[in-house]
């Protein structure tokens, strides 16, 4: 598994992929003012899914968003 992290534009943006024969994983983290979005795609066998979770920091109110 490979990380990398780095500020852009005062967002804290980390980034993790991992790669193994069929298989696909990669995670985004970015953490604005106002809030904080986990993005995590993963593909098996060229079937890939994603999903979106969005915490808004002042009301702690969470969206998840799939994709299939």
């Amino acid at each position: 598994m490979k990380t990398y992290s780095y500020i852009e534009n005062g967002n804290i943006n980390i980034i993790k992929y991992f790669v193994e024969d069929n298989k696909i994983s990669y995670t985004k983290y970015i953490e604005t003012k106002h809030e904080i979005t986990l993005k995590k795609y993963n593909e098996l066998n060229g079937i890939g899914t994603l999903t979106i979770y969005t915490e808004n920091k002042h009301t702690n109110s969470t969206k998840v968003l799939r994709h299939p």
